[in-house]
């Protein structure tokens, strides 16, 4: 299916959020390039707008994964068990252990400053994998990356 520009995602009301266009326009940078645009669109539509304030938890370790997190703007800082915490800006995206089974978060997430996320469920992309074989791959990718990221931080 064609993508339009007005496709509004999941928002908080009184706020259309950002479209489609601005979704593909963040994770076309290189992450989800491949991803065909009806893929991309059903993703869209399944995730929420959260407009969070700055020092806010998105979730702690231990909690369970449930969720893939994009920063639409603004800044989080990623807090790993005896390792320094770094920052993930506007494109970025985290929260990635949800896609393995019974995931616990491995790290906390706070807010750094005023910033929007993207949420999308586990269950949205589970059900987008078995039509959209490059999905698969790129999620791994995904993964393989943070794990590379958190074995340097530590």
């Amino acid at each position: 299916g064609e993508l339009d520009d007005d496709i509004p995602i999941g928002a908080p009301q009184g706020d259309e959020g950002p479209t489609a266009e601005r979704l593909a326009m963040l994770s076309g940078t290189a992450l989800f390039a491949s991803i065909s645009r009806e893929t991309l669109a059903a993703l869209v539509r399944s995730a929420t707008v959260e407009a969070r304030p700055p020092e806010q938890v998105v979730f702690e370790a231990g909690e369970p994964a449930l969720d893939l997190f994009v920063v639409v703007d603004g800044r989080v800082s990623m807090e790993l068990p005896g390792a320094a915490p770094f920052d993930l800006g506007e494109g970025q995206i985290f929260g990635e252990g949800c896609l393995l089974e019974s995931s616990r978060r491995l790290s906390t997430v706070r807010t750094r400053t005023a910033t929007t996320l993207l949420r999308i469920p586990r269950a949205a992309l589970e059900a987008r994998l078995e039509s959209e074989p490059d999905l698969d791959r790129v999620l791994f990718e995904l993964l393989v990356r943070r794990l590379l990221v958190n074995l340097l931080a530590t």
